[in-house]
């Protein structure tokens, strides 16, 4: 036998239940009633179930036994008996009162307890018929009252049963939502639709440092970095269709400073009344901004230089000559190629030519324009992109530079070492040449450059004499 539901309640409700019909006692002989009454005994019946409720009410139930509530049933019984002994013989209306014990047995305890109280409810329900020398036909009255009364218990048990399993059902749920929620790394927060946060997970001090009772009550935008706030109000502010997830990424503000990237899901519950607001659910994803930024510089940038590759500077060029068809204005290519760095690699190794490579390009972008493209295509091949020339010779000028800069001795190990480039030049103008054959033409240039020597320079025409190298005086 399991224990009842709620010792302490249970008492406290036969307490009422014997008061009250202690009061409903009280009142019979004042009304009209059986000829055979015996007022006096009624009347004392119902002093003492009032007294005992309120005994019972004293008693603390939840400390004793659980079986200690079954005396209830049994003073009950012994009551409704005395009651119906100096009442007269009624089975129908006493009957009422051993209803009203199985509903209390229904209501307070488990399955089939009814069953305990069957002999001393026939005792009680007989015993008075018997004295009084009852005619049959009240006597058999027990047979219907007897199973009406289980019926009654089981029926209250049974449903109480089925109460108590769904709310253990939802409480389990609850509880399994709230541990994942507690030790998710996610944050779930819910907004209000004047903005303000209403509740905040845990999680959000692992993740930002703020504890919830810090930012609960608080308008949400606290949580936003503070150069994002305008943009994260143009993406939440947004209508989001109830149960629609709108889903975009921010920098969220630490505490302490700083920020961290998240994504955040948005679901508007506005209108579920056991929600009433935005649920916000936002994960860090800064590792994963930080490895998509990476990628996307790797994917970009000469790893060994930082300079634009060779797929960056063919997607500015092709922006470059779209902006000069728009414009009508001019560009050069310069293409660089180092004279004879296969040598440096051979005598000093790769390792000290790789530091040469990064030197080289420190100095083209000490020679170049800010608004201009410096870029390594790989090996030892560079190219820069001029735009908006004034002059056919601005491009000439700036390889001039270009190869004086690179004539410059440089340090290797203490050492200097002396290097030697050839340029060639392709220039564009309205932006009449594809992105692709201006750099095509710039390596021919760059060949017919290398052609003539170490440390020239050629502009690509298309007929090959005029692309004759210009010879240019070492200092």
């Amino acid at each position: 036998m399991r224990t009842p539901r709620n010792p302490a309640v249970a008492g406290r409700l036969g307490a009422v239940l014997f008061m009250v019909s202690g009061a409903v006692t009280l009142l019979s002989p004042f009304v009209p009633a059986h000829p055979d009454i015996d007022r006096l005994g009624v009347f004392l019946v119902g002093v003492a179930a009032v007294a005992g409720g309120a005994l019972i009410w004293a008693i603390p139930w939840g400390r004793l036994p659980a079986r200690a509530q079954w005396t209830l049933m049994l003073l009950a019984h012994g009551l409704i008996a005395l009651h119906n002994q100096f009442g007269g013989n009624d089975p129908f209306r006493y009957g009422l009162f051993f209803l009203v014990s199985f509903a209390w047995v229904g209501m307070t305890q488990r399955r089939f307890t009814s069953l305990v109280f069957l002999p001393s409810f026939l005792a009680a329900y007989l015993t008075p018929l018997l004295v009084g020398h009852a005619p049959a036909w009240e006597i058999s009255s027990v047979l219907y009252a007897a199973p009406v009364c289980i019926l009654v218990a089981e029926a209250l048990s049974w449903t109480g049963d089925r109460l108590e399993a769904s709310q253990n059902e939802v409480l389990r749920r609850e509880e399994r939502f709230r541990s994942l929620v507690q030790n998710s790394m996610d944050v779930v927060a819910v907004v209000d639709a004047e903005g303000r946060i209403t509740y905040i997970s845990p999680s959000v001090e692992a993740v930002l440092g703020w504890r919830p009772d810090e930012v609960i009550g608080r308008p949400a935008r606290t949580l936003v970095y503070e150069s994002d706030r305008e943009k994260a109000e143009e993406e939440g502010g947004s209508p989001v269709e109830p149960g629609v997830v709108h889903v975009y990424e921010v920098r969220a503000a630490r505490r302490l400073g700083g920020f961290r990237w998240v994504q955040v899901r948005v679901t508007n519950l506005l209108e579920d009344p056991a929600v009433a607001g935005l649920v916000c659910n936002f994960s860090d994803i800064s590792e994963r901004r930080e490895m998509t930024e990476r990628l996307r510089y790797f994917a970009y940038n000469d790893p060994l230089t930082g300079l634009p590759n060779r797929v960056a500077f063919l997607e500015r060029l092709e922006q470059a000559v779209a902006r000069a068809r728009r414009h009508e204005t001019s560009l050069a290519v310069l293409f660089i190629d180092l004279d004879e760095f296969k040598e440096v690699n051979d005598s000093f190794g790769h390792a000290a030519g790789d530091t040469l490579l990064h030197a080289v390009a420190g100095r083209l972008r000490s020679c170049t324009r800010p608004e201009d493209t410096l870029a390594r295509l790989g090996g030892d091949e560079f190219t820069v992109l001029i735009e908006d020339l004034d002059r056919p010779d601005q491009a000439e000028a700036a390889a001039r530079r270009l190869l004086d800069r690179i004539a410059s001795p440089f340090l290797l190990g203490g050492r200097p070492v002396e290097l030697a480039c050839s340029i060639g030049i392709a220039q564009g103008r309205r932006g009449d040449e594809e992105p692709d054959e201006l750099l095509r033409r710039a390596d021919v240039a760059m060949y017919r450059a290398k052609s003539g020597g170490r440390n020239q320079l050629a502009t690509f025409a298309p007929d090959v004499a005029d692309s004759a190298p210009i010879s240019v005086e070492l200092a």
